[in-house]
């Protein structure tokens, strides 16, 4: 029953060869190329689809180069931005430090023409204190010699 079913799958729509073998072999080649072309076209369809997920991959790949060269570009111009404000604070900075020293001059200035009228006028009230001092004797004089004289012409 075997050799009966073997040379009947091996006999092709009724080949005439002993035993079948040829038309075996010629089913045999035909599923190889069969085989072939469909792997071929497997090889095919599985190069375009490579060649595909590769173009998408490579357009992938430019899109998010794209997008983190961008980041980049806004971090670069808001450090920039941070740099040009930070810069515009110091110069005003150093332009009240600059008006603070000189009101700290001026201020230095009356403080020392402050002190220098303060002991000016110190030395007026010493001088004023000693000329005070030394009339006194003098008003004591003359105030003794008008007693002297309203007496002296009163009784004469």
């Amino acid at each position: 029953a075997s050799s009966s079913s073997s040379s009947s799958y091996y006999s092709n729509g009724g080949g005439s060869t002993y035993g079948g073998i040829a038309a075996a072999s010629n089913t045999m080649r035909q599923r190889k190329t069969n085989a072939a072309a469909s792997n071929n076209n497997n090889n095919t369809n599985s190069n375009n689809t490579s060649v595909v997920e590769q173009d998408q991959f490579l357009v992938v790949q430019q899109q998010q180069h794209q997008t983190q060269s961008r980041r980049r570009r806004q971090d670069a111009q808001q450090a920039e931005q941070a740099l040009h404000s930070i810069g515009q604070l110091f110069g005003k900075m150093s332009t009240l430090v600059q008006q603070q020293g000189e009101v700290l001059e001026r201020v230095d200035s009356d403080v020392e023409a402050a002190q220098t009228h303060v002991q000016a006028g110190q030395d007026e009230i010493t001088t004023l204190y000693s000329l005070k001092r030394g009339n006194r004797a003098l008003i004591l004089k003359v105030f003794g010699l008008l007693l002297f004289l309203i007496c002296f012409l009163r009784f004469y």
